[in-house]
C-alpha cells in the first residue's frame, strides 16, 4: 500500500471547502438518491391509492348505469302497454263511430225513402183541398 501522506488529505479537504455547492460528494449523491427514492415511493402509493379511487368511482358508476337501464327499461314498457291499450281504445271507439255513421246514413236512406212514400199521399191530399 502507499502511505497517505496528512498534505494530501488536507488539500483534498481544502478542495472539497472549495468545491462549488453544486459539486457532487458520495453523501449528497446518497441524500439526493434517498430523496429519490423516499419521492417514488409516495408517487407509487398515491398512483396505487388513485388506482383504488378510480376502480370505486368506476364501479359505482357501472352499478349506477345498470339501475338507469333497469328504470327506463321498466318505464319504456309501461309506457307501451299504454300506448298498445290507447291504441285498443281508439279502434274500438273508431269502430263504434263507423257503425254509427254506417246506422245514421241508413237512417237518411229509410227518412228518404219514407219522404217519397209520402210524397204521393200528400199530393193527393193537396189537390183534394
Amino acid at each position: 500500500m502507499f502511505p497517505v501522506s496528512s498534505g494530501c488529505f488536507q488539500e483534498q479537504q481544502e478542495t472539497n471547502k472549495s468545491l462549488p455547492r453544486s459539486a457532487s460528494t458520495p453523501e449528497t449523491r446518497t441524500k439526493f438518491t434517498q430523496d429519490n427514492l423516499c419521492h417514488a415511493q409516495r408517487e407509487r402509493l398515491d398512483s396505487a391509492n388513485l388506482w383504488v379511487l378510480v376502480d370505486c368511482i368506476l364501479r359505482d358508476t357501472s352499478e349506477d348505469l345498470g339501475l338507469q337501464c333497469d328504470a327506463v327499461n321498466l318505464a319504456f314498457g309501461r309506457r307501451c302497454e299504454e300506448l298498445e291499450d290507447a291504441r285498443h281504445k281508439l279502434q274500438h271507439h273508431l269502430h263504434k263511430m263507423l257503425r254509427e255513421i254506417t246506422d245514421q246514413e241508413h237512417n237518411v236512406v229509410a227518412l228518404k225513402e219514407a219522404i217519397k212514400d209520402k210524397e204521393e199521399p200528400l199530393h193527393i191530399a193537396q189537390t183534394r183541398l
